[in-house]
């Protein structure tokens, strides 16, 4: 089966390896590359002040006590990685890939390990959809709530970010989902 979409190597390897027998693939996408989504503009924006205030903290340690620097530079190295939230953003959303085929929505993130979502269609009966001004936007769908270890209310909601023509790609999901109901 061919992925009808132009991705690299090994993400399509990691597509076709996703693929049950005799599967079609109705629609896939990368998202939308960008370094500043709205996530991680507030992180880097929250980390600008932080970061300067602990830099001159380290500044003026490293002239008194060694243990008081001991103690700011973990504060440091946790601002300087909100700082670089945009980087590692944009690396995410190069290596995934979004799939719609005839039996359910797959969602595909290479990084160090390849992680897979596979929704089936009785799951994507919910979806939301939210546009921006740009053309892009979000189809979310299947928001599960789940209890964590300190048994807190956490809702987990996959979707499809940062897609082209988002009411297109909601309107296959109701119509896969259609489908099999």
């Amino acid at each position: 089966m061919n992925i009808p979409y132009d991705l690299p190597p090994e993400l399509s390897a990691a597509v076709q390896g996703e693929l049950e027998q005799g599967e079609t693939v109705r629609w896939c996408e990368q998202p939308v590359a960008r370094y500043f989504t709205s996530v991680s503009t507030a992180r880097f924006l929250f980390a600008i002040p932080g970061t300067i205030f602990l830099t001159f903290g380290v500044y003026i340690a490293c002239n008194s006590s060694i243990v008081f620097t001991l103690f700011i530079v973990p504060f440091l190295i946790v601002e300087l990685g909100l700082l670089t939230t945009p980087i590692w953003t944009h690396r995410k959303l190069k290596n995934t890939v979004y799939l719609i085929t005839d039996r359910r929505a797959v969602i595909v993130e290479k990084g160090r390990n390849i992680v897979v979502g596979s929704y089936p269609a009785d799951r994507l009966i919910e979806t939301t959809r939210r546009e921006r001004r740009n053309g892009l936007g979000d189809v979310v769908f299947d928001p599960q709530k789940e209890n964590d270890a300190n048994n807190c209310d956490r809702t987990q909601t996959p979707g499809f970010f940062n897609v082209r023509n988002p009411k297109a790609v909601e309107l296959m999901l109701k119509s896969l989902s259609r489908q099999e109901s």
